[in-house]
Parts: structure tokens; C-alpha cells; sequence
């Protein structure tokens, strides 16, 4: 159990490096928006270049939830978005560390 809990908490400080180095994030800015593909995307060429596992897109909604994203669709498409996060333009090249 404890080696989960260690695990799960490794797992969350890169998620908040992610955040930080490949995300322009603001909860609850609804002019922020970006589709979770996308999002999935630049967050597993992270975790992976991090040695991590990137886990379910599932796991990443719900982690996404808990840091006060708002799920939504675009109503023209019906794209599956997250409002108040968005893809900082350097973050096309995913890569781990990469000076901005």
C-alpha cells in the first residue's frame, strides 16, 4: 500500500510539473479551452519521456477533474474539451525538461 500511495503522489508532481511547463492553466477561465485528445497527448509524451506511465485516458479526466478543470463539448463538433487549460505553444515538441 504504501508503495501505491508513494507511487500515486510521484505520479501527481509530475502531473504539476506538466502543468506548469507544458499548460497555460486557469480554472474556471472558460476562454481557455482544449481538446482532451490533445491535452492526453501532450501529457503522455511527458509522462513518457519522463519514465512515467501516463496512465487511462480515464485516470487523466479524473485527474484533470480534481485540479478544478471543467469537462465539456463544443457545441458545432461535439468535442470532448476541458475548459481553463490550454497547450502553451512551446509544448508541440513534448518534450521532458525542455528549457522555454
Amino acid at each position: 500500500m504504501l508503495v501505491a500511495t508513494a507511487s500515486y503522489f510521484d505520479n501527481q508532481d509530475l502531473f504539476a510539473q506538466w502543468l506548469e511547463e507544458k499548460c497555460d492553466a486557469d480554472p474556471g477561465n472558460e476562454s481557455k479551452t482544449t481538446s482532451s485528445a490533445e491535452l492526453f497527448k501532450s501529457w503522455s509524451a511527458y509522462a513518457k519521456a519522463a519514465g512515467d506511465s501516463a496512465g487511462t485516458r480515464k485516470s487523466f479526466a479524473r485527474t484533470l477533474e480534481r485540479h478544478r478543470f471543467d469537462p465539456d463539448r463544443q457545441a458545432h463538433t461535439g468535442t470532448r474539451i476541458w475548459r481553463g487549460i490550454r497547450l502553451r505553444p512551446s509544448a508541440a515538441g513534448y518534450s521532458f525538461g525542455e528549457g522555454e
